[in-house]
This record gives C-alpha cells, sequence and structure tokens, in this order.
C-alpha cells in the first residue's frame, strides 16, 4: 500500500540499491538540484512509464514497484526483453543517447517510481564530477546486463528458459513474482502451452507449488539441473 512518506521521500533518504548507490558520496548539492525536479509517484499494474517508439525526456528510478519491459516486432511478436525492480534505473541511456526506445516499459507490480525530468538531471551533473562518474558506472552496469542476458539465453531450450525465468523471479522465500501465463511465455519467447506443461510437470514432480498465478519454488536445484542441461 502507498504511503505518503514513501511518495516524497529525498533522495538523500533513498535505500533502492542502485539508487542509493548513485548518490553515495556525490555532492550534495547536486543530489539537492537532482532531488528538487523528480517527481514521484504510485503507478497501479497496467499503467505504461513509456512506450517504445518514444524520444524519453528523463529518467526513471524504481521505489517499489516492478516494471516489465516489452518489444513489439515488425511482425507482431511481443516479447519481454527484460524485468527491473526496486533501486534500478530506466532510460538513462535513451535519455543520454537520445534514441527512441526500442521497447516499453509496463508495470507489472503496483508501487512508486520516481521520474526525473533531462533538464534537472544536466543541472544536477553539472555540479557534481562524483555523481557524473556514479551515473557512467549505472549506465556501463545496465548495458552488460542486457547483453549478459542475451548470452546467457542463447542456445537454451524452451523448457530451460523457462526454469530460469522461475529462478530469476524467486524470493529467499521461494515466492516467485506473480506472472501470468502469457508473460511467462513472452519471457522465455515460447507458448502459454509450454509454460502451462512444463509448470505443471515440476509441480507433480515436487519441484514447485501452484496457486493460481502464485508460485511457489520448492526445489531450486531441481530447476537449476534443468537450465544446465540447456
Amino acid at each position: 500500500m502507498r504511503t505518503n512518506s514513501e511518495v516524497k521521500r529525498s533522495c538523500l533518504k533513498c535505500h533502492a540499491a542502485e539508487c542509493a548507490e548513485i548518490v553515495l558520496k556525490a555532492e550534495v548539492e547536486a543530489v539537492k538540484r537532482l532531488d528538487g525536479g523528480r517527481i514521484s509517484r504510485f503507478y497501479q499494474r497496467g499503467e505504461t512509464l513509456y512506450r517504445q517508439g518514444e524520444t524519453l525526456s528523463g529518467l526513471f528510478c524504481i521505489s517499489s514497484a516492478q516494471v516489465k519491459l516489452v518489444a513489439l516486432s515488425q511482425v507482431g511478436k511481443v516479447q519481454i526483453v527484460g524485468l527491473a525492480g526496486p533501486g534500478q534505473l530506466l532510460g538513462l541511456s535513451l535519455m543520454v543517447s537520445g534514441q527512441k526506445a526500442p521497447h516499453s516499459a509496463m508495470i507489472m507490480k503496483s508501487g512508486v517510481v520516481c521520474n526525473y525530468q533531462s533538464a534537472c538531471v544536466k543541472a544536477a551533473l553539472g555540479q557534481g564530477a562524483i555523481l557524473n562518474m556514479n551515473l557512467l558506472r549505472a549506465l556501463a552496469r545496465d548495458q552488460s546486463s542486457a547483453e549478459d542476458r542475451l548470452l546467457s539465453l542463447g542456445g537454451l531450450s524452451a523448457p530451460a528458459r523457462i526454469s530460469k525465468a522461475i529462478l530469476e523471479l524467486s524470493q529467499p522465500n521461494g515466492q516467485v513474482l506473480a506472472l501470468t501465463r502469457t508473460e511467462f511465455a513472452q519471457l522465455a519467447s515460447t507458448s502459454t502451452e509450454t509454460v502451462s506443461r512444463l509448470l505443471h510437470s515440476l509441480a507433480r514432480a515436487g519441484s514447485l507449488k501452484l496457486k493460481g498465478r502464485q508460485i511457489t519454488l520448492l526445489k531450486p536445484a531441481d530447476l537449476e539441473a534443468i537450465v544446465a542441461t540447456g
């Protein structure tokens, strides 16, 4: 549930991992300038931060929501090309390059997202060399993460891709971020039928528990073995 303190929290007091790292040891005046142009709001599942083909006028920092990055191919195929959660930045490279977004960013789990307009970001960067360096590190890390994901999925079978997605979405308590079967299929580049068959097969084997859209991972090693065999 949204709280006013969550929406109004200053960047200097934010505990979201990547965001906190960016402002860590950065110049206070630069961070205040960044904070001054911040617009934070609570987004509901299904709302869109930006759409494929748009030119971004700023960047987004996820405070408590979960976001899916969705790309539509020229032949109309929908694929989830990435996921982002609390503490992650979206749109930094697009804001810097001026390129159009290659995907849409849609809220998958309701929560708070902060938006920083490009003029505000540029003004802050003009006041802080450390802030500049921290944002460059974040940009490089995001690029590396995207490349690593593409490489890790290359050559994997559909069951291995689905298993990898479940492992990536699981929490320490075994709860898996609730996705629809269609979203799982779009994330693993396969069909909803393949997703359903594998989930029920894993449930029968005792590897996980199904209750509607909720998945509880019981034996991670079983799914890790599927990924390992490709």
